[in-house]
């Protein structure tokens, strides 16, 4: 007896017969991938015994080749040359290691708040059903094609592999596979058959499961927001690999330890008399700062600043130093997330303001100072959410008339929402003041 086939593989069938061929010169994308395999001294050799294939070319210290065809250059980097984990760098020289543990590669860098807007794409490329991340970066549309190791603009990818895209995931629904898969949700689906129908699959999982199709948590978190707040938001995909690694930026982590006791001495800090600020030279790497405590007054906080008791409360105590600590007129409450090691981020809130036309940064868990871009470069920060002292305000009286307590994260992360809800039913306080 012939065994009915699931409305799964039917759709498989009809994505190989409508994308399988695809007619492809398939020779300068061989060398292409064999170049994304070298060492870093064998493609200073292989660039100058293949300058017909490959260019080399300097942007903004960056290495960026270009892959020769037709007279057309297709420009690309090495996703081992730009990629910040240890382990994807190993991994990404080795081809054999490389196309056995694509997909869960891929599905890693997917969720990884270091690319801006990305999704996982599945394509079919030079006949064969490839994963891609697709991310923005100033505004452009680029490829990570991890099976060849490859950077490049989503224009050129698509017309040097002739990529017709079948699926699209965004981080979202990334996250809600990542919680059904780790629940045993589906043991009966290849998981290939998840990244090419995630839709469908989707939709089915929430017929048998209702709460899947809620909208909020019991705490009012809309669902979609899970992939930023939720339970394990930041191990999404990982292995075991990737926690035998850690590293956090050695100089933030060698100023963090620093403004816990600024007496003690530091063969790399220095502190100059004429601008009253703090120097960290170490080989190439300059960063000025100051000091959060020297600023405050109230000796209980200056000593729990100069200790670990300024650890744990950062969305609290930002908040109070946008209220209270006088800095100017333009400052910002921010939400976001900060790196503390190579491959982790967690929720973490700061405090930015203009001063000279300049933006400066104060992170009350680090007791310091400095300029916002020294601070983004040196922890990684990605903006969720920022308040201006003015919405901060207001929002606070709005909480209070209602007599409603939020958890401070919650309160930073929605600011807007909660504002702008709550003015809409204001007419609830009217009502209950007149009954």
């Amino acid at each position: 007896m012939k065994e009915k086939r699931s409305i799964m593989e039917k759709n498989f069938d009809l994505l190989l017969s409508d994308y399988f061929f695809i007619p492809m010169d398939m020779k300068d994308i061989a060398r292409l991938s064999k170049f994304t395999s070298l060492s870093k001294f064998n493609v200073m050799v292989s660039n100058l015994s293949l300058s017909n294939l490959f260019t080399l070319h300097i942007i903004k210290s960056k290495k960026m080749y270009a892959l020769v065809k037709d007279k057309k250059k297709y420009h690309f980097q090495r996703l081992s040359d730009i990629i910040n984990y240890s382990l994807d760098k190993k991994i990404l020289l080795d081809p054999k290691k490389r196309s056995s543990k694509v997909l869960m590669r891929s599905l890693r860098l997917a969720c990884s708040p270091d690319f801006i807007n990305a999704c996982l794409v599945v394509a079919f490329t030079k006949n064969d059903l490839s994963v891609l991340i697709e991310y923005e970066k100033n505004h452009h549309l680029y490829i990570i094609d991890y099976a060849n190791n490859l950077v490049m603009a989503k224009e050129n990818y698509q017309e040097l592999y002739q990529m017709k895209e079948v699926s699209r995931i965004d981080q979202v629904t990334l996250y809600k596979i990542h919680y059904l898969l780790t629940q045993g949700y589906f043991k009966l689906f290849p998981s290939f058959y998840v990244l090419l129908f995630p839709n469908e699959v989707l939709k089915d999982i929430s017929k048998m499961e209702k709460w899947f199709v809620k909208k909020f948590d019991h705490l009012g978190i809309h669902f979609n927001n899970y992939f930023w707040l939720g339970d394990d938001c930041d191990d999404l995909f990982l292995t075991d690999e990737d926690f035998q690694v850690e590293k956090i930026s050695s100089t933030y982590h060698e100023i963090r330890e620093f403004t816990m006791n600024p007496n003690l001495p530091n063969n790399h800090i220095s502190f100059d008399e004429k601008t009253k600020k703090y120097i960290y030279h170490k080989r190439n790497e300059n960063v000025t700062f100051e000091l959060l405590s020297d600023y405050i007054e109230n000796p209980e906080i200056k000593e729990e600043l100069l200790s670990f008791n300024r650890y744990g409360n950062c969305h609290e105590n930002s908040t109070g130093l946008m209220l209270y600590f006088d800095t100017c007129s333009k400052k910002w409450l921010v939400n976001g997330k900060i790196k503390i090691n190579e491959k982790d981020y967690f929720h973490h809130t700061w405090v930015e303001f203009e001063k000279q036309g300049e933006i400066l940064v104060i992170d009350y868990n680090s007791n310091i100072i400095l300029r916002k871009k020294d601070y983004d470069r040196l922890t990684g920060a990605r903006e969720i959410n920022r308040t201006d002292v003015d919405t901060l305000e207001s929002l606070i009286h709005l909480l209070d008339d209602f007599d409603l307590s939020i958890p401070s994260g919650i309160f930073g992360y929605f600011s807007q929402e909660l504002k702008r809800d709550l003015e809409k039913n204001k007419f609830l306080i009217k009502q209950k003041e007149t009954e």
